[in-house]
């Protein structure tokens, strides 16, 4: 039996649209199978990653595409007589990308060179931003100390951070008092941001008119509220060398593990 020309072409039409059909739906199926997650855990250098599990799809970040971390000063100030307390500033150039919980030392020397005190701690590393380090109340022994050195010990676990998590706390309203035998700082720290603020740690450093930090002290606040505003202190027991001429407040928040 013989088809006509239409027929033929009715039953050419019929199958390639069955063929189409049957595409369209493999299709989707095939490439489902054929994406791979990223799996930045495998121990494998794959996936568009620039070392093994670091770089490309991975939170962790590849160090040797990061700056390294700048000690850009860090001094020992005195708070009473045989107490200092001490600041470094860091600067992490780098943006998108920080650290946590990475290991430190802090050196102090008295003006013959003689080590007094070490301190040990760890600190986090945020993006894109000079951030303190605080050590308060050491005990030099009754020696005055006039030098320290800071170094951090291992390496950034370097981890992609959008932002640093205080971005929307705001300081404003700066207000030192200064006596004879005290010194109180006053300033307002409001969240600006919608969501709830926890476990915010304020470092306060004043300056000299030459730009030599000359005091530094801590204050806390477990809980700032979204939208709302708290009155933070800083004190010292006695009056301060020289004569303050800059304030620096600066807040910081843990990164999220």
């Amino acid at each position: 039996m013989s088809y006509s020309p239409w027929a033929r072409t009715r039953k050419t039409l019929y199958a390639l649209g069955l063929f189409l059909i049957v595409l369209g739906i493999s299709i989707p199926s095939i490439l489902i199978l054929m994406h791979e997650p990223p799996t930045c855990f495998d121990g494998k250098q794959n996936q568009g990653e620039t070392a093994v599990d670091m770089g490309g799809p991975c939170e962790r970040l590849d160090p040797r595409y990061l700056e390294p971390l700048h000690v850009r000063w860090v001094r020992p100030l005195k708070l009473r007589d045989g107490f200092y307390n001490a600041v470094a500033y860091i600067q992490n150039t780098n943006v998108n990308a920080g650290a946590k919980d990475l290991g430190y030392r802090m050196r102090f020397y008295d003006e013959q060179g003689v080590l007094v005190a070490t301190r040990v701690g760890k600190t986090d590393v945020y993006p894109s931003m000079i951030f303190p380090v605080f050590e308060g109340a050491i005990d030099s022994g009754k020696r005055e100390l006039t030098r320290a050195t800071f170094e951090f010990v291992g390496q950034p676990y370097w981890k992609r951070v959008d932002k640093a998590p205080m971005t929307n706390i705001k300081i404003s309203g700066q207000r030192l008092n200064l006596t004879r035998h005290s010194v109180r700082l006053t300033a307002k720290a409001k969240n600006t941001s919608i969501d709830d603020k926890y476990d915010i740690h304020f470092i306060a450093t004043l300056f000299d008119k030459k730009g030599t930090a000359i005091a530094v002290s801590h204050t806390y606040l477990a809980y700032l509220p979204a939208d709302k505003e708290e009155e933070i202190t800083f004190t010292w027991p006695k009056s301060i060398p020289g004569e303050a001429h800059s304030v620096d407040i600066i807040p910081l928040i843990p990164l999220e593990n």
